[in-house]
């Protein structure tokens, strides 16, 4: 990766003489850069001393910077190579390694995500997909379980929650500045797969570290989401009074390595539910080649 000497390093002199380092997270993008890298994904449950995979899979991610104003970026994603290692066979059905998948969407002038542009072509790729899967199996319960899962990715607000993580986590803190080893606490709403509203998620952010000689630094977050609210949606999917549902808990770890550039070479975003004496965890890590 080139380096510019774009990195925005601040040391501030307080009325007390004190230092404090800063860095601020922003997009020095040229038209046409672009980088290739690898990403992983695994969803699995652990109950007690048993693993069971319920996805496990590694794939290609093609970056470029396809234009550029005064006030933006327009960004394309090319998802390619999909590679099933372990899991169900739902996961390994939509792991097909024949399959691109291209999204494209606009950041601020500083490489904050904003939105995707091409929606309506991910709503179309995702019909088409499982429509082929269906049409060719004769198992009956596979057939209705890849009906249930085509009708979720008929939903925008599905395909933006499950269908690129990745790309979300990886823009997550640009376009802010941080102090070294300072908590920035705030709230956010975290979408509901369960189909009802938006679950309140307290947040912190802190960066974490700074490489000078090697230009770049670590942020991390952590994130939870309010536990009543979380068993409130499983107790009405459930069908289930909510005396009878388990505490549960829905934690979200995220570190970033980031470049000078403001490309992150580095990203991994951990999701841990807990309940009771089992734990669903689901991982995504994008890291540059």
């Amino acid at each position: 990766m080139k380096l510019k000497l774009t990195f925005i390093l601040m040391l501030f002199i307080s009325n007390y003489m004190s230092s404090q380092i800063s860095v601020q997270a922003v997009g020095y993008w040229d038209m046409n850069e672009k980088y290739e890298y690898k990403g992983t994904y695994q969803k699995y449950k652990v109950t007690g001393k048993d693993t069971v995979y319920e996805s496990d899979m590694t794939y290609d991610v093609i970056i470029k910077i396809t234009d550029s104003t005064s006030n933006s970026y327009k960004v394309e994603w090319l998802y390619k190579n999909h590679k099933f290692k372990r899991g169900n066979k739902i996961a390994e059905l939509i792991s097909n390694p024949n399959d691109s998948v291209k999204v494209e969407f606009i950041t601020d002038e500083l490489g904050a995500f904003k939105e995707v542009l091409n929606m309506e072509e991910l709503l179309s790729f995702y019909d088409k997909k499982f429509k082929t899967l269906i049409r060719k199996t004769d198992d009956k319960e596979l057939k209705e379980i890849l009906n249930q899962v085509n009708n979720q990715f008929k939903n925008e607000n599905f395909i933006k929650n499950n269908s690129y993580k990745d790309l979300l986590n990886f823009y997550t803190f640009h376009g802010a500045k941080y102090d070294l080893k300072k908590d920035y606490n705030a709230k956010m709403k975290t979408g509901n797969n369960y189909g009802g509203e938006p679950f309140d998620t307290d947040v912190t952010v802190w960066l974490d570290e700074i490489d000078s000689e090697n230009n770049n630094f670590v942020m991390r977050s952590y994130q939870k989401i309010d536990s009543i609210q979380l068993k409130n949606a499983v107790s009405k999917r459930l069908n289930t009074p909510i005396n009878k549902i388990p505490e549960i808990t829905n934690e979200t770890y995220i570190a970033n390595r980031i470049h000078g550039t403001g490309w992150t070479t580095y990203s991994i975003l951990t999701r841990e539910v807990n309940s009771e004496n089992s734990k669903s965890v689901e991982e995504y890590i994008i890291e540059l080649k």
